[in-house]
């Protein structure tokens, strides 16, 4: 044998396997992106069928938070009325550290209520429900958005057993 037909040989079985190599289908990454596309697909079903759970769990904690908020300020009227034998004429007046005794902690925000709504009428998105008097005997949200029950926020009160009730 002599060593130009080895060397021509050896070229021609390169030339064939590079052929042949060029005319299949690498299948290197396949399985990998098969994993990336089923993972992606179970993430999406999965958080398509979780986000409205979600979406309920957290309004339910923002109405709890507006139940808290309702009953502290009617606690500090009730306070208020105790105190003075009137009610407040303004949210402010329960804040009041001195010569007053504070009767609530700070003025709390509706949490219903947008921040466009608040700065545009320079409140916390509550509304102070007065009597004849003028004098504040509760305070309300100012939100028409409806809850969980079907109520709507604006429509919420508390009594004077500071027990949750709708108009």
């Amino acid at each position: 044998m002599k060593t130009t037909d080895f060397k021509g040989g050896c070229a021609r079985f390169i030339r064939r396997a590079a052929e042949r190599e060029a005319k299949t289908f690498n299948f290197k990454g396949l399985g990998a992106l098969v994993w990336v596309f089923t993972f992606a697909a179970v993430f999406l079903i999965v958080s398509w069928r979780v986000m409205p759970v979600y979406q309920t769990a957290a309004r339910i904690e923002r109405e709890e938070e507006l139940i808290f908020i309702l009953k502290s300020y009617k606690r500090a009227i009730i306070k208020y009325k105790k105190v003075y034998g009137s009610g407040p004429f303004s949210l402010h007046e329960l804040v009041k550290s001195q010569p007053n005794p504070r009767f609530i902690r700070q003025l709390y925000d509706d949490p219903f209520c947008s921040e466009e709504i608040k700065i545009a009428n320079n409140a916390n998105g509550l509304i102070a429900v007065k009597n004849q008097a003028n004098e504040i005997i509760a305070v309300k949200s100012k939100s028409a958005a409806e809850g969980v029950n079907g109520i709507r926020y604006d429509k919420w009160r508390l009594d004077s057993m500071l027990k949750l009730c709708f108009e």
